[in-house]
């Protein structure tokens, strides 16, 4: 993208890349900020530690740019003088961008190689030690939830909690409910194990909780940086309804030993799925050759969620989803763009998902 940048930039197209929600939180060391101040400390982070020439933008805390230009967490746009979309991607490719601007623009030679773009790789934040605290490990798929309020009494959220729901909690109201403190590599904190665990206590009515109130693992190792994660049960809860008033404590304690000061924070969390929450890759078991990989059940839940989606959209029955027929994530599914989406791409579009 950055050879092409600089191929087209003299030609007076102008660049933009889009900071929009964390599609993976965790990825790099790095979870969903809070507020607009952290996304823009997150930008000037990835500007500094890529050398990206390309100008930044910055969506609101509402997602605005992301709603409107339809929730792809990879997307591209070529958008005209006239404020046209010209082309539009829900995965950004670089060669075929390079290809649409030869077309609208007119080509480049010699192109600018990637080899002599010279940006450097992204190092992963630093933090405290790692991998001391062993991971929960979780069966089957978890949602992130959406938070509608939050308090803090003026501190940062040094350590974010993260809630997720399984399918049977979010549909039925019964089911598993995780919940995870991951410290925000931002503020170069720390869990100090000698002045106690973080405690977690959750109030909710009318829904039954078990158990309600949580503390983390003792550890041995003075300092850590690993999440601190629960999982507890829900009976009763009403989709879509219920609020859990979430508390949090802990101590929080920087890298360079200046501060170390007791902190409560308080969420509430809605039983609702967090259409802009992204998904943890952490949260996913991984294959023996080290790559994450889809738990069995996962492939044949989606896969079947696949099927029938295809089906029903498919209202003539001829194995071919016409433009017309197209609704919601099919509309991205036309991966050539010839108007139709065949069982091929639909597939294939679901993988990349």
């Amino acid at each position: 993208m950055e050879a092409i940048y600089r191929d087209y930039h003299p030609k007076g197209v102008k660049f933009f890349y889009i900071y929009k929600t964390l599609a993976h939180p965790g990825n790099n060391g790095y979870v969903s900020p809070f507020d607009h101040e952290e996304r823009l400390r997150h930008v000037t982070e990835i500007k500094e530690k890529l050398g990206s020439d390309i100008p930044w933008l910055c969506d609101n805390m509402s997602n605005d740019f992301k709603h409107a230009m339809g929730n792809a967490p990879n997307s591209e746009f070529i958008i005209d003088p006239k404020g046209k979309i010209v082309r539009s991607r829900s995965w950004c490719s670089p060669s075929e961008l390079r290809e649409d601007l030869a077309e609208l623009v007119g080509e480049v030679k010699p192109e600018t190689a990637e080899a002599q773009v010279g940006m450097s790789p992204l190092d992963p934040p630093k933090t405290a030690a790692t991998g001391i605290v062993p991971r929960l490990k979780l069966e089957g798929r978890m949602t992130a939830l959406e938070v509608v309020s939050r308090q803090n009494g003026g501190e940062p959220f040094f350590a974010k909690l993260r809630v997720e729901a399984d399918e049977s909690l979010l549909k039925q109201g019964d089911g598993q409910l995780y919940l995870g403190l991951f410290l925000d590599p931002l503020y170069e904190v720390h869990w100090n194990n000698h002045v106690g665990a973080p405690e977690v206590e959750i109030t909710v009515r009318q829904t039954e909780v078990t158990p309600d109130r949580l503390r983390g693992p003792a550890v041995e190792e003075p300092s850590d940086a690993d999440p601190r994660e629960f999982l507890v049960a829900v009976k009763n809860g009403q989709p879509g309804e219920t609020i859990f008033d979430i508390t949090v404590k802990y101590v929080a304690c920087d890298d360079k030993e200046t501060f170390c000061k007791p902190v409560t924070q308080e969420y509430q969390v809605k039983l609702a799925r967090d259409a802009d929450g992204g998904s943890r890759r952490d949260a996913m078991p991984r294959s023996p050759n080290g790559r994450r990989a889809r738990q069995p059940q996962m492939q044949d839940l989606n896969l079947q969620r696949a099927r029938t989606m295809f089906h029903r959209m498919d209202m003539n029955r001829d194995g071919v989803i016409q433009k017309q027929e197209a609704r919601g994530p099919l509309q991205w599914a036309d991966l050539d763009e010839d108007g139709e989406v065949t069982r091929e791409e639909w597939r294939e579009f679901m993988r990349r998902r």
